[in-house]
């Protein structure tokens, strides 16, 4: 009887203890990004746009800034559903029953050189951009690059 409750216990304990392939996260970093870019270039060299996997379902963007003159970094994502036709992400702010649409925008105060971290979701995107930009008064000293990495999974 002893025994019986010994495994008993042991079941218990121990049933909840396996990983199940939702717990495993798969990743692989992105093989373009942007490197030594001016903020005040024209856009379209601020620009990353990438193409992931149906698999894939976060991408983790990293910023390097090296600081001349900024006040800020920002970056605006996109989505494409199609691949071809991109949609800002938008925010909503509510007040007085009015519902105000805006395209969000990360921003990222700098006074000196910085490196951070952005996470975007994006299951159902077949293509997604970034338009990295300078706030205040940026010129060609003012200087990005990115590595990014895409995961699913957990």
């Amino acid at each position: 009887m002893r025994n019986l409750f010994l495994i008993l216990f042991l079941l218990c304990v121990c049933s909840g203890t396996k990983a199940s392939p939702a717990d495993h996260v798969n990743f692989q970093r992105c093989s373009t990004g942007l490197s030594s870019v001016a903020l005040n270039g024209a856009a379209a060299t601020r620009t990353l746009t990438l193409y992931p996997n149906a698999y894939w379902s976060d991408l983790k963007l990293g910023i390097a800034y090296t600081y001349n003159a900024a006040s800020a970094v920002t970056v605006t994502f996109s989505c494409s559903f199609d691949g071809t036709t991109f949609y800002v992400q938008t925010s909503r702010s509510i007040s007085a029953g009015t519902s105000t649409v805006s395209d969000f925008v990360d921003s990222n105060a700098v006074s000196g050189n910085e490196s951070f971290l952005l996470e975007f979701d994006i299951v159902g995107c077949k293509g997604v951009k970034f338009v990295v930009a300078g706030t205040g008064s940026p010129n060609a000293n003012d200087i990005v690059s990115t590595q990014c990495v895409v995961t699913s999974g957990g």
